[in-house]
């Protein structure tokens, strides 16, 4: 192996320096490659199991590089609802981990594996609102095999509905711009 040493590259002719099909360049901090997905699909649960409502999957190209997973869940429900949302990662022929900070610091018991939190106010009007929580998490899985990322949500009680790309009046009321959930994942280069 040997090292070129430059200043600056530049194309010999043209303004696009091209990296050879089946060759990688590694360049720490780069983004490698982006999948995206997104739903507009009406869930609803009352159900204390989780609901899958969305998922996507990767392949990285370097077994080093991290994942960052972004996603905005769009919800509604009923008044002072509790629910709970989570990202849940399976690697080719593995099981699923879910992709969370801990309780370190609030032992919750309700939601033990959430990743976020999909809570309602408790005023009357909440009833015609969609919510948006975003999700943010960096994730080291250390293959080159295929991952896939799922969505989930789930409700504390039958008596706390969860809606997922709808408020829980719809179709009543025209208040909300159209719903639209989210999940990007990007490969980074480290």
């Amino acid at each position: 192996m040997s090292t070129l040493a430059v200043n600056t590259l530049q194309a010999q002719t043209g303004t696009t320096v091209s990296i050879p099909t089946g060759q990688t360049l590694h360049a720490p901090g780069h983004v490698i490659q982006t999948v995206y997905a997104q739903s507009t699909s009406f869930i609803t649960t009352a159900s204390a199991s989780w609901v899958e409502y969305l998922s996507s999957t990767i392949t990285p190209k370097l077994a080093t590089s991290k994942i960052l997973i972004q996603s905005i869940t769009c919800y509604g429900g009923v008044d002072n609802s509790y629910s709970a949302g989570k990202c849940g990662r399976t690697i080719s022929g593995g099981s699923e981990v879910a992709m969370r900070l801990g309780n370190g610091v609030d032992p919750e018991t309700r939601f033990t594996d959430a990743s976020f939190g999909l809570q309602m106010n408790g005023s009357a009007n909440d009833v015609y609102k969609m919510w948006h929580t975003p999700f943010n998490f960096l994730d080291s899985p250390s293959t080159t095999n295929a991952i896939t990322y799922k969505l989930y949500a789930k409700a504390d009680a039958a008596s706390r509905q969860l809606r997922i790309n709808r408020h829980h009046a719809y179709p009543g009321d025209g208040y909300n711009p159209p719903p639209n959930t989210t999940l990007i994942l990007t490969e980074i280069a480290q």
